[in-house]
């Protein structure tokens, strides 16, 4: 029997209406999955180049075991308490349920944060003052959220609001104008695929543009050589913390990681001086031990053999405060080697227990323990 007229429109409609549906569900799943595709991790060597006065990397790998540990333990206790108490709870009940323990971190949930890469880096400027620092970041499982970011941007500096764009070896630089005290303190951002470039000064990430760009076209991407490929010599390659600077450069390598590194800051400053270069080197063995060695170097105009003879009174335990918890570094004087004028070993311990407490008490604004007397 033949449609009429009016039922062949219905149906009609019916069929488009369907198609629209499953096109809209297989563009949302498509864009899902595009989301969650992840992007390549940063190698840090890339920034490097002939001009390159200090470089440092923190690379947390999916693949160490140390850093899975510790990236575990710092999530399970990150987690809200199994049962919190509260008015009308019997103490007895609290005091039972309040020992439950948090569920520990999944692999699946460690395998969403790692890897991360975050690298700084200065250039040599004139007269042996270093340039203004530069922020590498990659979080590779963040993927292609990062270039969802990057078109969040271009939308924010078309509309022309604290936010401005210029072009630089064909990628976009960006100008952002937060306030900090009640003054401008503007910040250059790029996005480079899945990583982001950030500095003070506009020529920074310019420079971190050209050196990316050059690695690409050099025929070993990633593998410096000659004058750059010094700073890495000391780097093992599970390193998930590395230092280097050059001759003359490892004050401002020091003063650039006070802001975020202090205490690391404290142990290494006394042992370097003047116009010295500097490596530094760290593993993680375990959640709650790392490993590793600072290695300074001679200056440009002294000789590797002028090996200071006191290196012996640094040598020893000492105790750093993480918040309100301690944590023991223990030196120990390395044997003499080429190239370096003082070495010592590092070994740092009690650093998961006290991650661990700081976590849990700004998790509980009430808590008021005492560090422990010394």
């Amino acid at each position: 029997m033949p449609l009429a007229r009016g039922q062949k429109i219905v149906f009609g409609c019916l069929a488009v209406f369907g198609t629209v549906v499953v096109m809209v569900i297989i563009a949302g799943a498509l864009f899902v999955h595009w989301i969650k595709t992840p992007g390549v991790p940063l190698q840090g060597s890339r920034l490097l180049d002939s001009g390159t006065a200090v470089y440092s990397e923190l690379s947390l790998r999916a693949e160490d075991p140390g850093v899975r540990e510790l990236t575990r333990g710092i999530l399970t206790t990150s987690r809200k308490p199994a049962f919190v108490s509260g008015p009308g709870v019997p103490d007895a009940v609290s005091a039972i349920l309040g020992n439950v323990p948090k569920r520990d971190a999944s692999d699946a949930e460690v395998d969403k944060i790692l890897p991360i890469v975050v690298v700084m880096r200065r250039q040599e400027g004139k007269g042996g003052v270093a340039e203004a620092p530069l922020l590498a970041i990659s979080f590779s499982r963040a993927g292609n959220s990062v270039r969802l970011v990057h078109t969040i941007f271009n939308w924010t500096a078309w509309r022309g609001s604290k936010m401005s764009k210029e072009e630089y070896a064909g990628e976009d630089l960006f100008r952002l104008k937060p306030e900090v005290n009640g003054k401008n303190a503007p910040v250059w951002v790029s996005f480079l695929g899945t990583d982001v470039l950030a500095a003070r000064e506009p020529e920074a990430v310019k420079s971190a543009i050209d050196s990316m760009k050059a690695s690409v076209a050099a025929e070993a991407p990633g593998a410096p050589s000659g004058a750059e490929n010094a700073l890495l010599a000391d780097r093992p390659k599970n390193a998930f913390l590395y230092i280097a600077a050059r001759p003359g450069y490892a004050e401002a390598a020091l003063d650039t990681l006070k802001t975020v590194a202090r205490p690391i800051v404290d142990v290494i400053k006394p042992l370097v001086h003047g116009g010295e270069g500097l490596s530094v080197w760290a593993v993680v063995k375990s959640a709650d031990l790392i490993e590793g060695e600072i290695l300074v170097k001679p200056a440009a105009a002294g000789g590797a053999g002028d090996r200071v003879s006191n290196d012996s009174q640094w040598s020893g335990k000492t105790t750093l405060m993480v918040g309100t918890r301690a944590v023991d570094v223990t030196l120990d004087p390395l044997p003499p080697r080429p190239g370096v004028k003082s070495g010592w070993s590092v070994r740092v311990t009690g650093l998961q227990s006290a991650v661990h407490v700081e976590i849990d008490t700004h998790d509980d604004p009430n808590d008021s323990k005492e560090p422990p007397a010394h």
